[in-house]
Formats: structure tokens, sequence, C-alpha cells
């Protein structure tokens, strides 16, 4: 499984990646043409709109894998063990009932926005929500992840 993880992992990657070198190749693109000869190019900047709700929520599911996200320890690093562990499991439960909140909210609007079309590539609209749904379950399986290693280490801890 954790083979499975890490490859998943891989592929938020360069998928991170690639969507960075395009949004930011269209926009170096897409300026120029539009201010200095005066030919907006309308489908780059569409491009662009399309990938970076993509970018903005595969971030946030890779760096919740990475466990990169802002954490205040100051307090919890003063509680004892066991207490710590129970807050631990609480907070990683409720970032758990986010990404079902995530899911579900994403999943019920994308039907209503699918039908619509952009207006330069006529692409589904549903593609700039289909990232919420798609990365709150990533977070959630990344979430369950951490708190199968957070149970395995404290059951190590109490056999050491």
């Amino acid at each position: 499984m954790m083979r499975l993880l890490g490859a998943l992992e891989t592929i938020l990657k360069f998928s991170i990646g690639a969507l960075i070198a395009i949004i930011v190749g269209l926009t170096a693109y897409g300026v120029p043409m539009r201010y200095l000869f005066l030919r907006p190019q309308a489908w780059a900047m569409e491009i662009s709109r399309f990938g970076f709700p993509w970018l903005v929520m595969l971030g946030a599911a890779l760096i919740t894998r990475q466990k990169a996200h802002i954490n205040i320890t100051f307090l919890l690093d003063r509680l004892p063990q066991p207490i710590r562990f129970l807050w631990q499991l609480v907070i990683h439960l409720t970032m758990l009932a986010f990404c079902g909140i995530l899911v579900e909210q994403g999943l019920n609007i994308y039907p209503t926005v699918a039908g619509a079309k952009s207006p330069t590539l006529n692409w589904s609209m549903g593609w700039l929500y289909l990232p919420v749904p798609v990365s709150g379950a990533l977070m959630g399986l990344f979430i369950v992840e951490q708190m199968i290693r957070l149970c395995v280490e404290r059951r190590w801890r109490a056999k050491a």
C-alpha cells in the first residue's frame, strides 16, 4: 500500500510541475500578445484559468501527504504522550471530515456546472469544479494513511 501511495505522490508531483509549466508558459505568451501586440489570445488565458484550480487543489493534496501544511506544535509538544496521541487523532478526524465535505459538495455541484461550456474552447465548466472532490478524496486517503501511521507508532512505542 505504501508503494501505491508513493507512486500516487510521484504522479502528483509530476502533474503539479506540468501544470506550473503550462500556466507560466501560457501566461508568458498571453500577456505580451495582449499588451505589446494588441492581439489577445483568449485560448491561452482560458487554459491557464482551467489549470489553476487543479494546481491549487492537487498541491493541497501533495502538501497533506508530505505533512508540509502549517502546524503549530507549541502546546502539542508539552502534552503528555497519551493526550498528545488523542489530540492528534481528533485533528486527523476533523481534517477527514472536512475532506468528506469537499468530496460531497464537489460532487453535488459538478452536475450543475458540467453542462455549461467555456466561451473560447467550448470545454465543460465541470473541469473547473472537478478538482474539489478529487483533491478531497486524495487528501482523505493521505489523512487515513497518517492516522494508521500514528496508531502503529503509538503501538510500537507501547511495546518498547
